[in-house]
């Protein structure tokens, strides 16, 4: 009989937050307020939506702890379930607001090692965060019918969704279509011996 070892597997860290509604209240208008005052920075997107990247740590904002806090547990109990043992060395967090044809193109995080997805405001409508396992030069889809060797994954933007990853994962958000408002939060993490 064959035997099926199992290498190099992509962990995602999934959950709704049950405690969203009171999360979200808190943290909107604080993302407004901010998008008021802080200009979005030129960079080399082809999408243009609006970020905080580089120009307000969320991290270093008690504005945010109420959310913070959460994800910083969630990291923990994400290494804690998949056999690991670092915990957090620094981390650093921003938001995205969407407005109609507004996407973010395939990306990854280099020189991080874990990065986190919180949707904060979402409508049921809302494009999907696909996840897509870099092949390098092999472009070709497997066509066994399994989910161990697809090299996409789809999650809805419902509110108080939660998606944990390694940074070096490769993940975009489709386009949006219509003229309501979603709102990310977005965080990196480099890890630490205890």
């Amino acid at each position: 009989m064959i035997n099926i070892e199992t290498w190099f597997p992509t962990f995602i860290g999934q959950e709704i937050l049950k405690n969203h509604e009171k999360i979200a209240k808190k943290i909107v208008p604080v993302c407004k307020e901010i998008q008021g005052k802080v200009k979005n920075k030129e960079n080399n997107w082809v999408s243009k939506l609006y970020q905080t990247c580089h120009t307000h740590n969320i991290c270093g904002d008690k504005r945010f702890d109420i959310i913070n806090k959460i994800v910083y547990e969630k990291v923990h109990e994400y290494i804690k379930a998949i056999g690991g043992t670092l915990i957090i060395n620094n981390a650093e967090g921003w938001f995205n607001v969407y407005k109609k044809y507004d996407f973010q193109e395939f990306h990854c995080h280099p020189n991080r090692q874990l990065s986190v997805i919180y949707v904060l405001k979402s409508t049921k409508k809302d494009p999907k965060i696909i996840f897509e396992r870099n092949e390098g030069l092999y472009t070709e889809e497997f066509d066994v019918d399994t989910k161990a060797l697809s090299t996409k994954v789809r999650y809805s933007s419902i509110q108080g969704n939660l998606l944990i990853f390694r940074s070096s994962l490769h993940h975009c958000v489709e386009m949006k279509q219509d003229n309501s408002e979603r709102i990310s939060l977005a965080y990196n993490f480099n890890l630490k011996k205890p």
